[in-house]
């Protein structure tokens, strides 16, 4: 069958030489729900021990990113490993769940020193300005952000800025659980979606 879009039939694959980091971010995240739903053993927090490790041994080096890009260091990747870092640090027990959360203190830290743009949203990497939608997924996955702020208790309504994109300022909006969002479709036309 022909590649995408009519490719050549390839043998072998380049791809098996990248990193990406961004997986052992997701990873965790993942083992974290697992854990949630009460479906983590011993051998799956091996697996978490085994991520962590991977995050605090390769998150200052260049990653291939989520599209399988040249190199770089790719906010998106860091974000997934804050995000993963924090979610099965908040299920683990002991010395671990400080540790790995320090870790994601340290990561976070450094995205927000390198790869903010100057308008306070996140930017590709440090010398890449653009946006692109990866950087969605800090927004949904409620990681850190560069201007968040604390959240309000339950059934208060808050802003929080999310992104600025050209001359337009983009906030997200964060209500209690049993109240839905009026209007149209919080996706249409902003780069970060309505959370409840």
């Amino acid at each position: 069958m022909p590649g995408y879009p009519g490719g050549r039939v390839k043998v072998g694959n380049w791809v098996n030489r990248q990193f990406q980091l961004d997986g052992l971010g997701d990873s965790l995240l993942l083992l974290a729900a697992a854990d949630r739903a009460d479906r983590l053993d011993l051998d799956h927090w091996k697996a978490a021990e085994i991520a962590v490790n991977g995050i605090a041994t390769r998150w200052q080096q260049p990653d291939a990113g989520i599209w399988e890009l040249d190199n770089n260091w790719w906010t998106h990747s860091r974000l997934a490993c804050v995000a993963g870092l924090r979610g099965i640090a908040a299920r683990a027990a002991g010395p671990q769940a400080g540790q790995w959360t320090a870790l994601a203190d340290a990561i976070a830290a450094e995205v927000a020193r390198t790869s903010v743009h100057p308008t306070g949203r996140w930017q590709r990497a440090p010398d890449d300005p653009r946006v692109d939608a990866a950087l969605l997924f800090s927004a949904i996955r409620e990681e850190y952000q560069p201007t968040t702020r604390a959240p309000s208790p339950p059934g208060r309504r808050s802003k929080r800025n999310c992104a600025r994109t050209g001359t337009s300022t983009v906030t997200v909006t964060t209500t209690a659980p049993s109240k839905k969002p009026k209007g149209p479709s919080p996706y249409a036309g902003s780069p970060c979606p309505s959370l409840t």
